[in-house]
């Protein structure tokens, strides 16, 4: 694993005012698989999340 970023591909370059975030000069952009696995995972979350909350009727339709 890389020391400068940790394995997550992103370093942090922290201002006064602001956050820029650049993709790690040793590892380079994170590949389209990392990728597509982590979005996989979030739409997953964000499903059992709704149906979790769905079950609570803690969700209502806003139109």
């Amino acid at each position: 694993m890389c020391q400068l970023c940790n394995g997550t591909h992103v370093v942090h370059d922290e201002g006064d005012y602001c956050t820029i975030y650049h993709c790690c000069p040793n590892c380079g952009p994170i590949p389209d698989e990392q990728w597509l696995a982590r979005i996989q995972a979030v739409y997953e979350w964000a499903t059992a999340r709704k149906v979790e909350l769905d079950r609570l009727n803690l969700v209502k339709e806003v139109c």
